[in-house]
């Protein structure tokens, strides 16, 4: 009957809820099937429970149980619907043979000769039939856009209940019963109060419920307040009548005293939860900035990491493109300046300065395929024969291999680099390409490169001049070089960005 179990305290107290109604209900008519006023009334002298309250408290906590699982469907929620109709007829039947006299009997189908037998009829009292109503819309209208609805019913319920619970601690027998009518029974009230909050609890993620249930402050105050406000006016109602029914003060007096005390003891409660949640507060506070601190002490050590990272990465760059170059420049001077000089040409392009910074890093390895070429060739003072051209001009395709499959943007580039820095803008290069078929990072790199090696001494030759080196790349701008990088260069060198002279 009960449906899937669910994972909420809230969501159980519905269960809870049908659970206990039906031990309460199967006691009353256990009561009138063996004549116990013990269990019909739940205290002997009070009002009995009719046994069509009875059955009809029993099919409100069927259909609660039923549709509590907001995923219950088919056959579910026609069960449950069909429970509600009948509690619904039930009521409003009341109501009619109260306010117009229309009397079907339906609160005397059971038991019939022991309820007529009662020294007052037991008939379901106006106020019961009113509650069995409300609770029969809310339960109809829990789910959809009819939740409103559902939720000022189910209040309803409650609101009738409580007024009767609250007349029976106090003794008011005029708030038990509506007009001459029998009053409604102790354990009647009570159900009502219990299903109907069982029917907020139903679908604690929606309306006032989310307030109520959520773990946030707000929820904490709601919750604590709440109780306050039902328990502080109920205790001091209660001890102002005990009081005044024991001639120790007026009813005036009473009124007073009842004001006073439920303005001090509410405002007990309001201090001493804005005290909690001042605690809390400062707790939240102090776990911020302790947090903070955390955040700002591991950026700063992530900081350290990362330019130490970053110093270890610059200098393997380094130290491979020196064992590429080894053999002809052993301080390896040659690769640093070029790659300064092809950080200088991008920017003076106006290139994303991050991406220069990367073209410069990755211009260090632009030789590093000279690895694979022999000694014989790399340091033959004389010219290349053609075979051993052929064999000098595989450097670019070996430093290709090596640096190829990489994942990082330094060195894919330094891949391009390696495998394009020989081309030539008219196609006369390595590999045949010309033009902007060239990417930028092999044409910015070659020109870097033919001036730092013309003005470099070799084995083979002696050091151009600056201006003899910056001769040829004029000339050569637009049928060996791309001409904006060469221009590119030329200003470089003009304001100083590029260094040209060599270190002793």
């Amino acid at each position: 009957m009960i449906g899937n179990q669910t994972s909420t305290p809230w969501d159980k107290y519905s269960y809870a809820a049908c659970v206990a109604t039906l031990l309460v209900t199967a006691a009353v008519i256990v009561g009138w099937q063996f004549d116990m006023p013990a269990l019909k009334g739940l205290v002997p002298g009070l009002t009995a429970m009719n046994p069509a309250t009875a059955v009809c408290f029993m099919l409100c906590a069927i259909s609660l149980g039923l549709i509590a699982n907001r995923a219950s469907t088919g056959w579910r929620r026609g069960v449950s619907a069909g429970c509600v109709v009948v509690i619904g007829v039930v009521g409003a039947g009341r109501l009619l043979a109260y306010f117009y006299g229309v009397d079907f009997g339906l609160d005397r189908l059971l038991f019939t000769e022991k309820l007529d037998f009662e020294a007052v009829p037991n008939r379901m009292a106006p106020n019961t039939a009113f509650a069995f109503l409300c609770l029969a819309i809310a339960l109809l209208t829990m789910d959809g856009r009819t939740e409103r609805v559902s939720r000022v019913f189910a209040t309803a319920s409650v609101v009738v209940g409580m007024l009767t619970l609250v007349a029976y601690a106090y003794r008011d027998t005029s708030g038990m019963a509506v007009g001459s009518y029998l009053p409604m029974a102790l354990h009647t009230a009570l159900l009502f109060v219990v299903l109907g909050v069982g029917v907020f609890a139903a679908r604690p993620d929606r309306g006032l419920m989310a307030l109520v249930t959520s773990p946030t402050i707000g929820g904490r105050l709601c919750r604590r307040l709440l109780g306050a406000a039902v328990a502080v006016p109920f205790g001091i109602g209660w001890l102002r009548l005990l009081g005044q029914n024991a001639g120790l003060y007026d009813t005036r007096f009473g009124t007073s005293l009842f004001t006073v005390f439920t303005m001090l003891c509410l405002g007990l409660v309001i201090c001493y939860t804005a005290k909690a949640l001042d605690a809390m507060d400062l707790r939240r506070t102090q776990a911020e900035r302790e947090l903070q601190d955390a955040h700002d002490k591991l950026e700063v050590r992530v900081r350290e990491r990362t330019a130490e990272l970053e110093r270890a990465r610059n200098e393997i760059l380094e130290r491979l493109a020196l064992a590429g170059e080894y053999r002809d420049d052993e301080t390896g001077e040659h690769t640093k300046r070029v790659g300064e000089s092809s950080r200088q040409i991008a920017l003076e392009l106006g290139m994303d300065p991050h991406f220069a910074d990367i073209l410069g890093r990755a211009a260090l390895l632009h030789d590093i395929g000279k690895i694979g070429v022999s000694d014989l060739i790399l340091l033959k003072p004389g010219k290349l024969t053609e075979e051993e051209y052929t064999a000098m001009k595989r450097h670019t395709q070996i430093g290709s291999e090596i640096l190829s499959g990489s994942e990082s943007r330094i060195l894919q580039t330094a891949e391009e680099i390696a495998l394009t820095h020989h081309e030539r803008w008219n196609g006369s290069g390595y590999l045949g390409l010309k033009g902007e078929e060239i990417p930028l990072s092999g044409r910015i790199v070659a020109v870097a490169d033919v001036f730092d090696a013309l003005t470099s001494a070799r084995s083979y030759k002696s050091a151009w001049t600056v201006e003899e080196a910056l001769d040829l790349l004029r000339k050569e701008s637009g049928h060996s070089f791309d001409p904006d990088v060469v221009e590119a260069f030329l200003q470089s060198v003009q304001r100083g960005a590029v260094r040209t002279e060599k270190a002793a």
